[in-house]
């Protein structure tokens, strides 16, 4: 047995162990080169290595086997507000939101080190918080609602999450996870048709039987593409993504690229 959590670290006990068999089983196959010098070697190389992989099973033979659902994926491009002026900087003046998100834009520009790196997450981060945005959000989610369609609504502001929806599942002090629990069973019974996603339920959780899954937040690469996808993928109907998007924005940069 190799764990999922393999490690550089474990390679030794990998290599002074014998085993009849070895079984692994990995969504991330080892098909990146290794980068030299300070080798970086992904978990899926490691299977590769010790448990070679001898059957491939894919995403499109778990659809025509109707194991996972198809899915549709549609962008709703949107042109941030440049007329209306909203209270979005806690302490300054009303902006419009193109004025807003500038600003970060600017500020990413000329920046350097760690400050460019906190400037670039808060130039994606703010997008969030467009209120034309919620808008549009909330208004989405209602017409699924009305529908009773059920619906997953992936954000990183949870500030936005809440103005949509009132179910959110989120990190909680250790004597409230029994409400991520309770949100969680009454979505996969269905007591509750929609359910806010803020960081937690982005990779690794299945959602039972959306009918629908909007990415709300940015997100800065495939592999976080990938996963967010990911939840949509049980069920027998197909299930439609809504990916929310800025033009003229690092948003758009990222949505043509993937």
């Amino acid at each position: 047995e190799i764990q999922d959590c393999i490690t550089p670290l474990r390679i030794n006990f990998l290599k002074n162990n014998y085993f009849k068999m070895k079984l692994g089983l990995t969504a991330t196959p080892g098909i990146e080169k290794v980068v030299v010098p300070n080798p970086k070697i992904t978990k899926g190389q490691y299977y590769n290595k010790y448990c070679p992989i001898i059957y491939s099973y894919h995403t499109i033979d778990a659809v025509d086997e109707g194991i996972y659902s198809k899915i549709k994926i549609d962008v709703l491009f949107m042109d941030l507000d440049k007329t209306n002026k909203y209270k979005l900087f806690k302490n300054g003046n009303p902006c419009t939101e193109m004025a807003y998100y500038s600003y970060f834009d600017r500020k990413y520009v000329i920046e350097f080190g760690k400050n460019r790196m906190f400037a670039a997450m808060k130039r994606s981060s703010c997008l969030s918080d467009m209120p034309s945005r919620i808008k549009k959000a909330k208004m989405l989610v209602d017409l699924y609602e009305s529908s009773n369609k059920k619906t997953v609504i992936i954000g990183n502001s949870l500030d936005a999450l809440s103005q949509i929806t009132s179910n959110v599942v989120r990190s909680r002090p250790a004597k409230e996870k029994y409400i991520n629990e309770e949100l969680r069973y009454k979505f996969d019974n269905n007591l509750i048709k929609t359910l806010g996603s803020f960081k937690i339920l982005q990779q690794g959780a299945n959602l039972n039987s959306m009918h629908n899954l909007i990415l709300y937040s940015h997100f800065k690469d495939e592999d976080k593409f990938l996963q967010r996808l990911g939840r949509a993928r049980l069920g027998k109907d197909t299930t439609r993504i809504t990916i929310f998007c800025f033009r003229d924005t690092v948003e758009q940069n990222n949505v043509e690229l993937f």
